[in-house]
Parts: C-alpha cells; structure tokens; sequence
C-alpha cells in the first residue's frame, strides 16, 4: 500500500513537471473576442501601447527556419497580458517560448471606449522569417500572414 501511494505520488510529480509552462486564462472573467469575425473589435476595448518583438532562437536562426506562432491571450482590466495559450504553431514548438515571452511583456491602454476597462480573450499570430530564406511552401501553408496576403 505504502509503495503504491509513493508510485501515485511520483506519478503526478512527473506528470505536473512535463506539462506546459502556458499560463492559464480564466475565460468567464474575459469577453471573448478570439473569433475571426471578433478581430477588429479587440480595438474598441484595447489598444496597444508597449509591443516587444520576439527573440529568434539561435538554432532556428542558423538553420534558417521559418515559422509562426498563434497565441491566445488575456488583456486584464490593468492593460497586462494575463495568461496565454498556444493555439498553434509551425514548425510545433520551435518558436513558441519566444512568441509567449515576447507577449507577455506586451502593455495595452484602454480605448475610450473602454472606460470600464473590461478584460477580453483574444489572438495573435507572431511570424519568425529569416531574411532571404528563399520559397517556403510549408511556411506559407502554415501561416497565415495577413500583412503580406
């Protein structure tokens, strides 16, 4: 009995290490703007005031990896990210922990509109290109970079 409660104990201390650094988002306390259909709205509550740019890992860097990285993300009632979700990325894993640790230094001012400071849910997609990388088929099927569609 003794070993078995050792065995579950050991158990959950490996499972809880394994998981994800991704910061929880308590979804009932956000209005939820993560629809496509939502995007322009986040603009009326939320603005942007401080945006880091993400670091490039020196490994993807060197081996010319492009990618991209779609976040789901809490802006709270003090204009912080509170929590965030990776919703996808390409190549999976590669540039995530860069895009979350950019985001979360990211501040917002609220919008006139938004004199009650209300908390949204909503999305970015960050995108990783190494200069002159030449054609990336797989690049392109993956991310969707609005800015340059």
């Amino acid at each position: 009995m003794k070993q078995a409660l050792i065995a579950a104990t050991l158990s959950f201390f490996i499972v809880s290490c394994a998981s994800t650094e991704e910061e929880t988002i308590p979804a009932n306390q956000f209005l939820n703007l993560t629809a496509e259909e939502d995007a322009d709205e986040v603009e009326q509550y939320w603005q942007v005031k401080n945006r880091a740019a993400p670091m490039y890992p020196p490994e993807a860097a060197r081996n010319r990896v492009n990618g991209c990285v779609d976040l789901i993300f809490g802006i709270g009632s003090d204009g912080t990210v509170e929590g965030y979700r990776v919703e996808s990325s390409y190549p999976q894993g590669v540039f995530d922990d860069y895009a979350a640790a950019a985001l979360m230094k990211w501040t917002y001012e609220a919008a006139p509109e938004n004199s009650e400071r209300i908390p949204v849910l909503t999305h970015v997609q960050l995108y990783f290109t190494v200069e002159d990388s030449g054609p990336d088929p797989k690049y392109d099927a993956n991310c969707k970079d609005e800015e340059n569609s």
